[in-house]
């Protein structure tokens, strides 16, 4: 990870994931897509238990309602953070709402777009120049929180 600060929120630092929810929620843009499938399917290997919305709930009426369940039950929001998710509503909701439930944040840079404000003294995985070590970062930062 970049040196910034540990990227969960303040208040809850041992939250985790409930018995019958996710490790991990990822949130993506539409544009990021086969990157967010290439860390679904390296977490499941893992043995990690991932929520990624594949089935495009953000373009049908299950969004708000099935994003929150998901988000409620996860123990970690993974943010693929780039210029695509910088503009996507529901990306900026889905860490908002993370942030604001003390879930914990783990940023993750696909290009050279700053983290936002609220998240710029985090840790972030750097997926910027190499997947292996953005996601070496990703599989540590999940193993410590």
């Amino acid at each position: 990870m970049e040196d910034r600060r540990q990227g969960k929120a303040p208040g809850n630092p041992e939250k985790g994931k409930t018995p019958e929810g996710w490790d991990a929620f990822v949130s993506h843009s539409s544009a990021d897509d086969d990157l967010a499938t290439r860390l679904e399917q390296e977490l499941q290997g893992m043995g990690l238990n991932i929520w990624v919305d594949h089935s495009d709930l953000r373009r049908r009426g299950l969004l708000l309602s099935a994003l929150q369940e998901a988000l409620l039950r996860c123990g970690h929001l993974v943010l693929l953070w780039s210029q695509a998710a910088e503009q996507s509503r529901y990306v900026t909701a889905e860490w908002n709402f993370a942030w604001n439930r003390e879930i914990s944040i783990l940023p993750c840079r696909l290009d050279q777009t700053l983290l936002p404000l609220g998240l710029a003294g985090y840790l972030y995985c750097d997926f910027r120049r190499d997947f292996k070590a953005g996601f070496s970062q990703l599989k540590e930062a999940l193993r410590e929180g």
